[in-house]
């Protein structure tokens, strides 16, 4: 079966699915019912793709401007910027919470709102706007009291939380 972790819309109204075992994007266009695997050339990117644990790839997935934003989970985490239109790896880059982890940095989710793009970052319980331009962080909002309220107990000081929406209120 498949591992779909993370799904994405583009202005054309397809959606895009990250797959984490097959690190596989795939497209879906609604109105023709047609599904592709996107042929993306990973390049130097695959040096970040774990050997051994392909449960540590794919986990988040963003569009926007003419890129496709993924993230590789965790042991060597990064977001991958890809152009849509010729399918190539533009840029690998990393961004980091104002705090350290002892787990490590986790990312767990994308989302493109208002031109931004936004990382929820689990280990840490927050969620980083960035500008997708400069790749640098513009905010950051913690999330660890919200997560803490609706009763989740891991017995580690780490987040659960896996999905990510941004709007305009919340």
């Amino acid at each position: 079966g498949f591992d779909c972790e993370g799904i994405a819309r583009d202005a054309q109204g397809r959606f895009y699915i990250c797959e984490e075992r097959r690190r596989a994007i795939f497209r879906c266009d609604p109105p023709t019912g047609r599904v592709e695997k996107l042929p993306i050339v990973w390049g130097t990117a695959a040096e970040y793709f774990s050997p051994v644990e392909p449960n540590a790839s794919f986990e988040g997935i963003a569009i926007g401007n003419g890129k496709l934003y993924v993230a590789n989970e965790r042991n060597s985490a990064v977001i991958i910027e890809v152009d849509l239109a010729s399918l190539k790896v533009t840029k690998n880059f990393v961004v980091q919470p104002a705090r350290s982890s002892f787990f490590g940095l986790h990312y767990s989710d994308l989302c493109w709102f208002e031109d931004q793009l936004w990382v929820l970052c689990r280990q840490h319980r927050v969620v980083l706007k960035v500008d997708p331009k400069s790749r640098r962080v513009l905010d950051e909002f913690d999330y660890g009291d919200i997560e803490e309220s609706l009763g989740y107990r891991t017995g580690l000081p780490a987040g659960l939380m896996e999905g990510l929406a941004v709007s305009k209120d919340s």
